[in-house]
Parts: structure tokens; sequence; C-alpha cells
């Protein structure tokens, strides 16, 4: 058990974290049509073009649940080396800087969409999907403000930006993380995965039983931060073990992942036991993922080129901001010019949207966590010993 030299820097997964938001951003193209909402809403296929592209391995080009999943995974794993390089933060000083992260580009994105929603949600497009129809068609209230002021997460309010479902639990987990990372310091790998798989199904288990309550909402995503921590913490015989690997068996874990990954096609067959299995399946197509990565130096080579990490760095701008062009476009051009031609257009436009975001509010946001981490951890090291001591004593961030 080793946590390794000091990590380095993975340049490949902010490329991965690319590819993933560009999933999601496909899925939400083709669920503005009702040939593909009734496909990913309900499982129902109704051309021969949705019955090719909604198996796998093809339903991997939509996944876009699952690369929510892969999300989480990356960031159990990013956050953990901060842990693990010498003089980790502490606890106050990671929280305001994940807040200021995640936090600042996600309230202005979403204050932004509120007004855009309140000028153009009385236009209606009534030969669009389901889906289309249940985003920016209620009035804003109180309640709504309270809730996406607040990261609440409620179901039914999730209806200006949808994809902010995820950073909630991003937010909730990232307040958490340091005393996760406390335990998976301390405890067997496999001891950690295994307790953390049982909450996680634990939580899917109770929540398809019973009404949405928030803790079993983030609990079914707790084996996905742990396995990335944990992967972090093994990270150095994680990537032996794969580069041990003849072609061949790792080709095969390959597609064993994406597979894995766009399982998500079987949630709407008779099967009960089916169903299960395949929403849980993306999170180990998620891990295993992350293990070729880490330690695939071909996989390495392909994500290092520019266009992917460019791709990668405003990955986070990309998917907070996308549905919000996406349905821009579509409440002011609908009627106007055909509707393949609004979403093809939304690709580029959300990219472009995404540099902005990234070059104006997000980096600016980075340096903002930034500073204010250094000027808490400086102002710690300056406090009177006893002070500095009690502050060690209720400090989540300790690692050895």
């Amino acid at each position: 058990m080793t946590s390794g030299p000091k990590p380095k820097r993975y340049e490949q997964l902010d490329a991965l974290r690319g590819i993933a938001a560009t999933v999601v951003v496909a899925d939400h193209c083709l669920m503005t049509f009702p040939t593909w909402s009734n496909v990913m809403l309900h499982g129902r296929h109704g051309t021969l073009l949705s019955v090719i592209l909604g198996y796998p391995p093809f339903s991997l080009l939509w996944a876009g649940d699952a690369a929510v999943k892969v999300f989480f995974v990356l960031s159990g794993f990013v956050l953990a080396l901060i842990f693990l390089r010498p003089g980790s933060p502490s606890y106050p000083a990671f929280c305001i800087k994940r807040v200021c992260r995640i936090y600042v580009p996600y309230i202005v994105v979403v204050t932004a969409a509120i007004l855009v929603m309140t000028m153009l949600s009385a236009r209606q497009a009534p030969a669009l999907s389901e889906w289309f129809q249940g985003s920016w068609n209620h009035k804003v209230s109180a309640s709504l403000l309270w809730d996406h002021l607040l990261m609440l997460g409620q179901t039914k309010y999730n209806f200006v930006d949808n994809p902010i479902w995820s950073l909630v639990h991003e937010m909730r987990y990232s307040l958490i993380f340091p005393l996760l990372m406390w335990i998976v310091l301390r405890v067997d790998g496999w001891t950690a995965l295994a307790g953390s798989l049982v909450i996680s199904v634990g939580a899917m288990f109770t929540l398809a039983r019973s009404g949405n309550f928030w803790l079993l909402d983030s609990g079914q995503y707790a084996f996905l931060f742990v396995a990335g921590a944990v992967l972090a913490k093994y990270r150095v015989e994680a990537e032996g073990a794969i580069r041990n690997l003849c072609p061949a068996a790792r080709i095969a874990l390959a597609a064993v992942a994406v597979l894995l990954l766009s399982a998500h096609a079987f949630t709407y067959v008779p099967s009960h036991a089916v169903r299960q299995a395949a929403s849980l399946a993306p999170h180990f197509g998620a891990v295993l993922l992350l293990v070729l990565v880490i330690g695939s130096t071909r996989a390495q080579q392909v994500l290092e080129r520019r266009p992917c990490l460019w791709v990668g760095r405003v990955s986070y701008s990309l998917y907070l901001s996308h549905l919000v062009v996406l349905l821009t476009l579509v409440h002011l051009l609908h009627g106007h010019m055909p509707a393949y031609f609004i979403i093809l257009c939304v690709p580029p436009a959300a990219m472009a949207v995404a540099y902005v975001l990234f070059r104006y509010l997000e980096r600016p946001a980075i340096t903002l966590g930034r500073a204010l981490e250094r000027r808490i951890d400086a102002a710690r090291r300056e406090a009177p010993a006893s002070v500095a001591d009690a502050t060690e004593e209720v400090s989540l961030a300790g690692a050895d």
C-alpha cells in the first residue's frame, strides 16, 4: 500500500473530461428530437437508425449519464492528488477553492439562464420533443431562486439548466472530500471500494422504492468519488498493471469499458434485474476507463493532442452553458429554419461560448480561489502555536 511519488500532472485527464462533456452536448442535441427523446426517456425505437445507435457500442456516443459518472471518477482522482502532495491545504482553504471553482461560474451562468428563460419562455416549439418541452416551461419564483442560490438540487426546479444537477453532487462531495480522503489513506483500497459500493447500491435500491431524498440521491455516487481517490492512491500500481498487459488484453479491457459505459441502453428492458445492472454498469465502466487512460501510453498520446486538450480546458464551461445555448437558439430560430439545422449550429456555438466563459469567468474564478487558498493557509501558518494546534485538530484535511 502506497501513494507513490509526488503526483504528476495528468493532462490526458483534462482531455478525457472534454470528451465526456462533448458526449453530454451530443446527448442533449439528440434529445431535442422526439425520435431520440423517446429512445432515451422510454426506450422506444421508432426507426432503424435509432435501433442501430440505440444499443452498445454506438449508444456510447450519446451516453450523457455515463459521461457524468466519468466526471465524478475524475473528480475523485484529481482531488485526491491534492492530498497526496506534501503540504495539503487546510479544510477552509480547500473548501473556498472548490467554491470558487464550481459555484462562481455556476451562479453566473444560472443567473443568465434565468434571465434569458424569462424573456423567451413564452415562445413554444410543440414539434420538438417531450424532453425539450420540459425546459424553460415555468415562471420564475422565489423558491426557484432559493433552490439555485443554495444548490439544493430539487428535481422539480431543474428546468433552467438541466446539467447542473451533477454540480450539486460535485459540491456536496467537495465539502466532505477531505474526510473521504482521510479514510481512503487509512484503510485498504479494496475495503474502501467495497464500503463505498455498498453505500451506492444501497442508495440506488432505496431511491427506486421510495421518494427522492437528497442524501440518498448523492449517496448513489459514493463509489465513483471513492474509486477515483483509491485509484489516485494506488496510481503507480495501476499504471504498472496496465502497461504490463499485452496489447490484446488492453484492447479487450477497453471494449469492456465501452460496453459498461453504454449499458444505459438497457435501462428500459422488461427485466428488473437487467435494468438494475444497466444502471450500475457505467459506474464500473467509468473506473475502468480511468485506469486504462492513466496506464496506456497510446491513450495519453491521443488525448494530449492540442484539440483534445483545448476542449478539456473549456469542458466545465461547455458543460455548464451548452444547454442554455441550445435552448436559446431553438427558441429564437425555431419556425424560421429547420430544427436539424439549428441543432447542427449548437456544438460550434456552445464551444465559442464556452471559450468566452472560460477566459473571462472560469479562469478568473480559479485564480481567485487559488489566491484565497494561499491567504487562508498563510494566515493559518502565522497563527499562534496554540491556535494552529486547535485548527489542526478540527481540520478534516490532515493526511499522512
